[in-house]
């Protein structure tokens, strides 16, 4: 299993690592393993996080243009 740090997420999503901290502070996604102080968050977990971010209105949602449906372009 592979798995990504708080801080890959945010770079790879474009946005600041507190927010993606604070989606498993705050129950809103299950609190992944640690390594040290460091979540290891499994790649499997990434849509639950992607989820958890729009609903706090963190991450939006582009529109494909070609199928007009809202897609994630990080």
């Amino acid at each position: 299993m592979h798995y990504k740090s708080t801080r890959d997420v945010a770079d790879w999503l474009g946005i600041e690592e507190w927010r993606v901290r604070r989606v498993f502070e705050a129950r809103l996604v299950p609190e992944p393993p640690r390594i040290g102080r460091h979540r290891a968050i499994p790649v499997d977990l990434l849509p639950l996080v992607i989820d958890a971010l729009r609903a706090k209105g963190w991450l939006p949602y582009v529109h494909d243009a070609a199928s007009g449906e809202a897609v994630l372009k990080p």
